[in-house]
């Protein structure tokens, strides 16, 4: 079709719907390089509003750390609605490792690092630039894009240390998103130029 036949997917919320950040503050909590206390109450909160919507979303939470997927999960299924997360949330709790094949609705991610106490390069790339080369690379580049591409509707990213100290891959990823939000919707002159169509349907 001389490059005039797209494949688009429209967006039918606000990109402040699709996209949201939550600064955790983690005074009076227990962190370590693996877990993270503050974040997990405030998605237990969270999830107990969408419990209340007259149709939830489904929901899936997923963190860098085994540690962390066990203290959310053991805080989630002890709650006295751990049985409605299930049922009506169909809530799964993954690490990135864990989440290759699974898609929810809303999915939150719990990035445990805090300022004093950050392990995330050893499970994310610390370059983007040539990581696929090396082995060991290319396992945690594919982490990052796994376990990014599960949300079917919405992220959002709690977070417990400022998004421009987070280092390395997940940094850039990070930042990515935040810079997306910033610029708001896309216009059709910030369209791909070879993709006339898109122009049309924005």
């Amino acid at each position: 079709y001389n490059h005039q036949l797209q494949a688009l997917k429209i967006r039918s919320k606000p990109i402040s719907e699709v996209i949201r950040f939550t600064l955790i503050d983690t005074a009076g909590f227990n962190t370590t390089r693996s877990t993270n206390e503050a974040e997990a109450t405030f998605i237990l909160d969270k999830l107990l509003e969408l419990l209340e919507l007259d149709s939830p979303p489904t929901v899936g939470v997923i963190t860098p750390f085994r540690e962390q997927q066990t203290l959310i999960s053991k805080k989630l299924f002890a709650h006295a609605r751990g049985r409605d997360f299930e049922d009506k949330l169909r809530l799964k709790v993954m690490t990135v490792d864990s989440c290759q094949g699974e898609e929810r609705q809303q999915i939150f991610y719990s990035m445990v690092a805090t300022r004093g106490q950050d392990a995330l390069n050893y499970i994310f790339p610390v370059s983007l630039d040539g990581a696929v080369d090396a082995v060991e690379d290319k396992l945690k580049v594919q982490r990052l894009n796994v376990g990014f591409s599960r949300a079917q509707e919405s992220i959002w990213i709690v977070h417990s240390m400022p998004l421009d100290e987070f280092r390395g891959g997940i940094g850039h990823a990070l930042r990515f998103y935040a810079n997306s939000l910033e610029r708001q919707e896309i216009r059709p002159e910030r369209t791909d130029p070879r993709s006339p169509m898109e122009a049309k349907v924005l």
